[in-house]
């Protein structure tokens, strides 16, 4: 809870801590790795963050926020076939009713299927 908290008010680092002395006593924490991947990305550390979502979907396959997470990082990364597996395996696993973020998920498969259908060229850059 603190470590949220601190993430909650932009200080990633010592929350950062918080998630990696919590998984020195529970590596299997997949709710641990999942925050740790969080404060990862907002900290621009993307490799490190893409690790410990794949840590935490390792321990939970079906943690759709773990999946969420892991393909908008994906996305921002360019690593367009990996983001699409992911959207994907996100609306799989999100809890129903899906919310209003689906639409955006849905909208945003679509553009990943065309920019691959065209090589991986960002035609949202068009």
């Amino acid at each position: 809870r603190r470590s949220s908290d601190l993430d909650a008010l932009g200080r990633g680092e010592e929350a950062l801590r918080c998630y990696d002395q919590a998984l020195a006593i529970d590596p299997q924490n997949a709710g641990a790795w999942l925050c740790r991947g969080h404060s990862l990305t907002a900290l621009g550390r993307r490799d490190e963050a893409l690790e410990a979502y794949d840590q935490a979907l390792a321990i939970d396959p079906r943690d759709a926020d773990a999946w969420r997470g892991k393909a908008q990082l994906e996305d921002d990364m360019k690593h367009w076939d990996e983001a699409l597996r992911s959207y994907r395996e996100y609306l799989e696993l999100a809890p129903r009713p899906l919310g209003r973020n689906v639409g955006m998920v849905l909208i945003r498969i679509r553009e990943l299927e065309v920019i691959l259908s065209h090589g991986g060229d960002d035609i949202t850059k068009w």
